[in-house]
């Protein structure tokens, strides 16, 4: 039996690769109604794949900016940049600033179409949809799942048997 459920993009995508750790199961109706719903789950999965992408300009201006970081940086003994918390030390704060001021201007097209990517990602993330989901009786699941198996499985489990769910 199907039932339609109200899920956020973001809520899907979450479903879906938890339903991955049933992927191996040796149990067929349960392995059925898996694979159905990721199955009618995976457009909702690839739309925010596609819309997350990072775009081939800002990863231009990603190495442009990595290298002038590198360019600008303290050494250490060695030649290695030196980073603390995870940033850059910077010899001379002034020019780098100039430097990179430069940069921004230069990418500014890619910058504002990562930004409108990543604006355009968080709505569509937080979207509900609705989504048709296959149920089945928790009397045809197998005895041996764990409680956080069960959780996963949560919303496609049914407590009555009715003539069309498994």
């Amino acid at each position: 039996m199907s039932r339609r459920v109200q899920l956020s993009h973001a809520d899907i995508i979450d479903l879906y690769h938890s339903l991955l750790q049933f992927k191996e199961v040796k149990h067929t109706k349960l392995a059925y109604i898996v694979q159905k719903n990721m199955k009618r789950m995976k457009p909702h999965v690839d739309l925010i794949s596609e819309l997350t992408q990072v775009p081939d300009g800002y990863v231009d201006f990603e190495n442009a900016r990595n290298t002038l970081c590198d360019k600008h940086c303290v050494k250490d003994a060695d030649g290695k940049p030196v980073i603390v918390d995870n940033k850059f030390q910077i010899a001379d704060r002034k020019i780098f600033d100039e430097e990179f001021e430069k940069l921004k201007l230069e990418y500014q097209s890619e910058l504002d179409n990562y930004k409108n990517n990543i604006m355009m990602s968080n709505d569509a993330l937080q979207e509900i949809v609705d989504l048709d989901i296959l149920t089945i009786c928790i009397d045809a699941l197998p005895d041996n799942l764990s409680m956080n198996e069960v959780s996963v499985l949560d919303i496609f489990i049914t407590l009555k048997r009715t003539v069309n769910n498994l």
